[in-house]
């Protein structure tokens, strides 16, 4: 279960990043560094810590992938129980930004019971929610979210998942 969790995090990343980036190529570096730009890619085991409450009961997620690459920032963690996985993105600079029907930020949650996988989103297409990169440079990132999450169709998933008191720290 644990490569199927790692994957589903990636999936969750690379989701994050062409939400964000509105369909572009997430992979290409912009070839720079410093704030914003340029810091790289990691999708080693262990690049940082997501904390966050969903529905009320505590995640804590390692970092299964962080990067900032083309002025785009996102992140993906598992939790230890290999069940859950949670993946976040925004345009690459220190602020707040919105969930919303023009906003590049937004979040995927996969959530697996046995051999199925439902997703929860905040996105240009529904939910809500808030992302603080609190500080950005070329080797991580920290800051704090929070997010309303709808069911993504097909997946299974029903009702709406609350995701609160987020936290990140990360490296690339």
């Amino acid at each position: 279960m644990g490569n199927r969790l790692i994957a589903g995090a990636l999936v969750c990343a690379v989701a994050v990043m062409c939400g964000a980036c509105g369909g572009g190529n997430p992979a290409a570096p912009s070839g720079g560094s410093g704030s914003g730009s340029g810091g790289g890619t990691n999708t080693g085991l262990g690049r940082g810590t997501i904390t966050a409450q969903i529905d009320g009961v505590t995640f804590t997620g390692v970092a299964t992938a962080a990067t900032s690459q083309s002025g785009i920032f996102a992140t993906a963690a598992s939790n230890s129980s290999n069940t859950i996985a949670l993946g976040f993105g925004a345009l690459a600079v220190a602020s707040t930004t919105s969930v919303n029907a023009t906003s590049p930020t937004n979040a995927n949650m996969v959530v697996y019971s046995g051999s199925t996988a439902q997703s929860w989103a905040a996105s240009t297409s529904g939910g809500s929610g808030t992302l603080t990169i609190t500080s950005i440079n070329a080797t991580g990132a920290t800051g704090t979210f929070a997010f309303t999450m709808v069911p993504v169709p097909g997946t299974g998933a029903t009702g709406t998942r609350s995701v609160t008191n987020g936290t990140f720290s990360v490296t690339f």
